[in-house]
C-alpha cells in the first residue's frame, strides 16, 4: 500500500456517503474511489476496483456490514475494513472484530477522528505484516504453541496450564507458560502463584536487553514450568505494544524448548502477534451451538490472516460421545478437520482449579480422562 489511501465507503445514508467525501477531498492523500448502498454492492465494488480501506456501516440493507465484512475480509485479505456504526457497547465490538474489520468507529464523527482512525488502522496492519513477515524468516529454537478460542468458557485456560505442565515431565524439557490474555489472564490463579511481576512490568522496565534481565520478570512454579504472567490490571494491557511481544519472544525462545501462550478470546493486536508468531494454535471449542459458530468466524478470520491450514488445531473440549453434535457434523459445519477431541472430567476439572493444582497432582482423581486424552494430545505432537 502506497501513501495514496484509495476509499470505498459503504453506506445506505447519503448523508454519510457525502459528509465523508467532504472530509476526504480535504485531505491530500484520501481519495473516495467509489460508493456502495448495501452490502452486496460493497463486495462487488470490492473486487472491481480493490481499495486500500472500505468504511462499511454495520447496518444495511440486503446484505448487512457485519456479513459483507466477512466476504471481502476472506476473499480479499489486503483490504481493511473499518466499521461505521451508532451503536456502541463491546457486543457490536465484538461482532466487527470477528467478522475480519481492523477497527470501529462511532457515528457521527469528526474530520480528526476519522483521518486518525484511517491512518492509525493503516499504521498497525502495516507493522503487523510487516513483524509477521521477520519472525517467518527467522529460525526459532523453540517451538511456539498457542491456546485459543473465540469463546470463554471452553477450558482453554486449564488445557494450556495442564498442557504445558505435562508436556515439561512428558518430554523433559524447558518450558515457558506465558499469560497472553492481558485483560483477564487465569493462569496466576491456576498456578496458584500472586502475580509480583508480570508482562506489563518488563515493559515499564524495558527489561529486553537480554534473557538475564528477563528472567527476573519470570515466576517458577513447583510444576516445573515457568510461567510469564498477566498484568494485575486490566487498563495495564493498552502498555503492551505488538513490538514488546516481539522482543520478549525472540529473547525467550532461545531459553526455552517450548513456549505455551494462553491468549485471551478475540483478535486483538496482541492476540494476532502472537498468533503470527506462533508455529501452532490450538483451537479450542465445545458442542454447544454459540461455540460452533464462533468458532466457524474465527476459522473464517484466520484464514483472511494468511494463515496455513496445517498451522490451525482444532481441539473439542468437554466432549460427550452422546452429544446432539456429533463430530461427523462439526467437521461439515466448520468445513475444517477435528484435530483432537478431550473427554468432559468434570470432577478433577474442579478440584484442579479449586486447589491450584494441575490435574495429575489430584491424588484422588489422577487417572481421570482428561489427563490421559492431555497425554496422548502431547505423545500425537
Amino acid at each position: 500500500m502506497n501513501n495514496h489511501i484509495r476509499i470505498l465507503v459503504a453506506d445506505d445514508s447519503d448523508v454519510t456517503r457525502n459528509a465523508i467525501i467532504k472530509i476526504t477531498n480535504m485531505v491530500d492523500d484520501f481519495e473516495v474511489i467509489g460508493e456502495a448502498i448495501n452490502g452486496e454492492e460493497a463486495i462487488q465494488k470490492t473486487e472491481e476496483l480493490k481499495p486500500d480501506i472500505v468504511l462499511m456501516d454495520i447496518n444495511m440493507p440486503i446484505v448487512n456490514g457485519l456479513e459483507a465484512t466477512e466476504r471481502i475480509s476472506k476473499e480479499y485479505p489486503d483490504v481493511i475494513v473499518i466499521i461505521m456504526s451508532v451503536q456502541g457497547g463491546t457486543e457490536y465490538l465484538k461482532k466487527a472484530m470477528f467478522s475480519g474489520a481492523k477497527e470501529y468507529i462511532f457515528k457521527p464523527f469528526s474530520m480528526s477522528e476519522l483521518v486518525d482512525t484511517v491512518e492509525s488502522t493503516i499504521k498497525l496492519n502495516n507493522e503487523r505484516r510487516s513483524n509477521m513477515k521477520i519472525v517467518r524468516s527467522e529460525d526459532k529454537e523453540a517451538k511456539f504453541s498457542t491456546f485459543f478460542s473465540t469463546k470463554g468458557g471452553v477450558g482453554k485456560s486449564i488445557l494450556a496450564f495442564n498442557y504445558a505442565i505435562k508436556l515439561a515431565a512428558i518430554k523433559n524439557k524447558k518450558v515457558l507458560l506465558i499469560d497472553g490474555d492481558f485483560l483477564f489472564g487465569d493462569i496466576a490463579v491456576l498456578s496458584d502463584k500472586k502475580p509480583i511481576k508480570t508482562i506489563y512490568d518488563i515493559v515499564e522496565d524495558m527489561a529486553f536487553e537480554s534473557f538475564d534481565f528477563l528472567k527476573e520478570y519470570i515466576t517458577e512454579t513447583d510444576n516445573g514450568v515457568d510461567v510469564l504472567l498477566a498484568p494485575r490490571r486490566p487498563e495495564n494491557a493498552e502498555s503492551i505494544t505488538s513490538d514488546n511481544i516481539i522482543k520478549i519472544n525472540d529473547i525467550v525462545k532461545k531459553n526455552y524448548d517450548y513456549v505455551i501462550i494462553d491468549l485471551g478470546t478475540n483478535f486483538n493486536n496482541s492476540t494476532l502477534t502472537f498468533l503470527d508468531y506462533c508455529d501452532e494454535i490450538f483451537f479450542i471449542t465445545t458442542t454447544d451451538l454459540m461455540t460452533i459458530k464462533n468458532t466457524k468466524i474465527g476459522i473464517d478470520v484466520m484464514k483472511s490472516l494468511g494463515y496455513d491450514d496445517s498451522k490451525i488445531k482444532i481441539i473439542v473440549n468437554k466432549f460427550q460421545k452422546n452429544s446432539n453434535v456429533n463430530i461427523n457434523d462439526l467437521n461439515k459445519y466448520l468445513k475444517f478437520p477435528i484435530y483432537f477431541t478431550i473427554p468432559e472430567d468434570r470432577k478433577i476439572i474442579e478440584n484442579s482449579v479449586n486447589i491450584g493444582k494441575p490435574v495429575g497432582k489430584v491424588k484422588m482423581f489422577s487417572k481421570g480422562k482428561f489427563e490421559k486424552m492431555l497425554i496422548k494430545l502431547i505423545e500425537t505432537e
